[in-house]
């Protein structure tokens, strides 16, 4: 729990960039790290499925390259409550690659903790019809921790119209595997 607290304090400050000294922080090094996963996001047995392909951490910036495919049967509206034309897509940055502490936070509503998004390439329709697919990347200025480990984080998915038996009305997903930065 300690551990945890000090990993979200030290991304809260990369985010910030403004919490005054950040000597103590270390900085993840310019880096391309292979994802090669994805994430049903929990929604069997329909699937909005997701793919992440890499993860590029720049200076002062970072990048996912994803696809996105709605295989719910169903549209799934993709946005952020309030703030039009924009999404929840990001990273969550963590003290372990375990499961259970993304489960511990998704309870406590604290996915996004971590850096979001501030450009996606090419723009997501409002909502991805059944079948259909993105496939781009989205990126924001930013630094990331040193050691920590980073899961990407999609959000936030609605059902416009009716929900199919098994769905939820809203969700987020988390990418099944986490990597260390």
């Amino acid at each position: 729990m300690v551990r945890e607290c000090l990993v979200a304090l030290a991304v809260a400050c990369a985010v910030v960039a403004a919490c005054g000294e950040t000597a103590r922080v270390e900085w993840a090094r310019p880096q391309t790290i292979a994802f090669a996963s994805g994430s049903d996001c929990r929604t069997a047995p329909h699937r909005v499925a997701i793919t992440v392909r890499r993860l590029v951490v720049g200076r002062g910036s970072w990048r996912v390259d994803a696809t996105i495919v709605n295989r719910t049967g169903t549209p799934v509206a993709v946005g952020r409550p309030h703030h039009r034309d924009r999404v929840r897509f990001g990273l969550v940055v963590l003290g372990s690659p375990s499961r259970s502490e993304v489960e511990a936070r998704a309870d406590r509503q604290a996915l996004y903790t971590g850096p979001v998004a501030e450009r996606v390439v090419p723009p997501l329709p409002r909502a991805l019809a059944a079948g259909e697919r993105w496939s781009g990347w989205f990126s924001a200025p930013g630094r990331l921790p040193r050691a920590a480990w980073v899961r990407v984080v999609f959000g936030r998915f609605t059902i416009p119209g009716r929900v199919p038996p098994g769905l939820a009305p809203s969700f987020s997903c988390v990418s099944d595997a986490a990597r260390r930065v």
